[in-house]
């Protein structure tokens, strides 16, 4: 994750941090963009485990900010960026994709069975294609958004974890995991004895739990369990993507705010992600992603290239952050009312508040007055610059592109939908081509050999 060993320092800080044998670096720097144009700015990040002031040494930068780096590109060709011994170098493009994605349309309809208020106001929330919600009492409501299947779970917990298709349960009172549409927890339920200062966290397979002083790691249907030592925060559950967990961490909140820590299932502790000033908060994983909502911006960074986007945004209070794949949701507090915004364009503005969002492939639930809807979005739209894009060849200038560039030698982008049937759509010069069908509930490979972006259209 760009994770830097300490500089200079023999032993583990105050609050809990890493002594220098327990951080695990990755050997890069956090990017804002590995293909920026000519003309871009680009940020550079180095998440830090060591002693403040740093002094990262930055090379081939234009302005430094601590463990932060500015630079404005300035022609084609590679540009090669130092900090701390590690490097980044940057492929410069002659043109680039500008301004923003186009927002489909996207009707909602009202899901009443699970429209009764929760306990927690976060609720309801995607698991897999589930909706899980309540029914006036605590969580216990569970219904297909494709077949409509409604369920009503036995026992079900008050503050669950959501993922992967299951809820799962922590302490003596919330004890159990459920998958639906089986209605009984099953048998082999991880058992944790303390409920937690947060809801748990799963990917349907692994549950991670906040403790006061540590973060437990382990199998939803295992024995074992890793502790690592961690200040989580209260309320914000952690997040957990295959061998890769994240979380909130406090443990230096007087110095810096919230942070991101992250820990791969190879690395004894967990490391900084992003520790500086200002409050980094609500944390999500998704497919390889990790993403989480800043003051003015949210971000999503990519954990195999440590490439970030951050997007500019008014997050406001948000209750939380959807992550599907690249693909972020959050509440955004900069109009008249509370809207839905993501990431990929998709934007519900609507009169009324739209809150706690919750987004699968074109599917996006959410929360609107007493009610729970589910909107559907016409179509996906990824561009060449997508962090699920790879590109064969120069970013070219064609204002006949969607956003006035596109990769000379194509591009192919690769992403997991849900199941369903999708109509691949490429773009070609001013039109948008159909293509074939593809199946989802498996990760894919789509070519766009004009180098443009691609729409997927959930087949009637």
């Amino acid at each position: 994750m760009g994770l830097a060993l300490r500089q200079g320092a023999g032993e583990a800080q105050e609050g809990g941090r890493l002594s220098p044998e327990a951080a695990v670096p990755l050997g890069r720097l956090s990017v804002s963009s590995l293909r920026p144009g000519v003309g871009q700015e680009v940020w550079v990040e180095v998440p830090y485990a060591g002693p403040f002031p740093a002094d990262p040494a930055w090379e081939g930068v234009s302005e430094e900010r601590g463990t932060l780096a500015r630079l404005i590109t300035e022609a084609p060709g590679p540009v090669t960026v130092r900090a701390f011994g590690f490097s980044v170098t940057l492929a410069v493009q002659p043109g680039a994709n500008r301004g923003p994605l186009p927002n489909p349309k996207a009707p909602a309809r009202a899901l009443p069975f699970v429209s009764e208020p929760c306990d927690d106001p976060r609720l309801p929330q995607l698991s897999g294609l589930w909706a899980i919600g309540c029914d006036g009492e605590p969580l216990s409501r569970a219904e297909h958004i494709l077949s409509g299947e409604q369920v009503s779970l036995e026992g079900a917990p008050v503050r669950p974890g959501l993922g992967g298709g299951v809820v799962y349960g922590a302490g003596p009172k919330d004890h159990g995991l459920w998958r639906p549409p089986s209605v009984v927890s099953s048998p082999d339920a991880h058992r944790v004895t303390e409920a937690g200062v947060a809801p748990p966290g799963t990917d349907g397979r692994t549950g991670a739990l906040s403790v006061s002083d540590a973060l437990w790691v382990f199998e939803l249907e295992g024995r074992l369990r890793e502790s690592l030592r961690a200040r989580p925060a209260p309320w914000m559950p952690p997040a957990v993507d295959g061998p890769w967990v994240a979380w909130v961490d406090v443990g230096e909140a007087w110095l810096f705010g919230e942070d991101i820590y992250v820990r791969h299932q190879d690395w004894r502790e967990g490391a900084p992600l992003v520790r500086r000033a200002g409050s980094q908060r609500h944390v999500a994983a998704s497919e390889g992603f990790v993403g989480w909502i800043e003051d003015a911006a949210v971000c999503v960074e990519s954990l195999a290239s440590g490439e970030r986007r951050c997007v500019p945004a008014s997050p406001g209070p948000s209750r939380r952050l959807s992550l599907w794949g690249a693909v972020a949701c959050w509440e955004d507090y900069g109009g008249d009312d509370i809207d839905v915004v993501c990431s990929d364009g998709l934007a519900l503005r609507r009169p009324g508040h739209q809150r706690s969002p919750s987004r699968i492939g074109p599917w996006l639930l959410f929360r609107e007055g007493n009610q729970t809807l589910l909107a559907q979005a016409e179509w996906i739209v990824l561009d060449d610059d997508d962090l699920r894009a790879a590109s064969f060849g120069a970013t070219l200038a064609d204002p006949l592109a969607l956003r006035g560039a596109r990769a000379e030698g194509g591009a192919r982008y690769t992403l997991s939908l849900p199941p369903g049937a999708y109509t691949v759509e490429r773009r070609v010069g001013e039109a948008w081509t159909p293509g074939e069908t593809v199946e989802g509930g498996v990760s894919l490979q789509i070519e766009a050999p004009h180098g443009d972006a691609v729409r997927l259209r959930p087949a009637p």
